[in-house]
């Protein structure tokens, strides 16, 4: 083998090299379930990388509710970041919010750490609050989501809490043909103790 094509094969190997291993670290590092872009990245199930599939062809919501409500989401510092019109997502334990001139928008995972739900425009009148990582649902169950959103049902020292995992189901066609979709919950119940013993 010449000195030219030894050197060639260097330098491809050389510059090919780094552009795999950061492809690699790339597909490993992409959250699972983001639905930015109006599609769920489903892992495993018969394929090999990634399946995309588009909320069209799932049956069922993964969100709270599904219209927008006026909401005040709170930060991990306990700074209110603003007052919205929001959504949950409960599968992807992702924040909604629409901007000022109608654009849907996504809060960074892991910045919210409290959501007020408001009836109406009335800030007065309650309809929902949800608090995200909160310790008793990781430490009773490890599988739970970080970010993991749950559903604060009543105020005081021992609090209610529901949390909704929303799970994406995936089911044969009557003749295997094609592959069905759709979102299926399940709810677990703490009580969670504020005070300490």
């Amino acid at each position: 083998m010449s000195r030219v094509n030894l050197l060639f094969l260097l330098l491809v190997g050389l510059f090919a090299g780094p552009f795999g291993i950061q492809a690699q670290s790339f597909l490993e590092s992409s959250p699972v379930g983001t639905s930015m872009d109006g599609a769920l990245i489903v892992y495993g199930s018969n394929n090999i990388g990634t399946n995309r599939i588009p909320y069209d062809r799932i049956s069922g919501s993964p969100f709270w509710k599904n219209e927008y409500i006026q909401a005040t989401v709170i930060d991990i510092n306990n700074q209110v970041m603003g007052k919205a019109p929001v959504k949950l997502n409960l599968y992807t334990n992702e924040v909604y919010f629409l901007t000022p001139n109608g654009q849907e928008r996504v809060i960074n995972a892991g910045k919210a750490r409290k959501i007020i739900f408001y009836k109406g425009d009335n800030e007065k009148e309650i309809l929902a609050v949800f608090e995200n990582n909160l310790p008793i649902v990781t430490e009773n169950n490890p599988n739970a989501e970080n970010p993991s959103f749950v559903q604060v049902l009543n105020n005081g020292d021992l609090q209610l809490l529901k949390h909704i995992k929303m799970m994406l189901v995936t089911a044969d066609s009557l003749f295997g043909t094609m592959k069905r979709y759709y979102f299926s919950d399940q709810v677990l119940y703490y009580i969670n103790n504020k005070t300490s013993l």
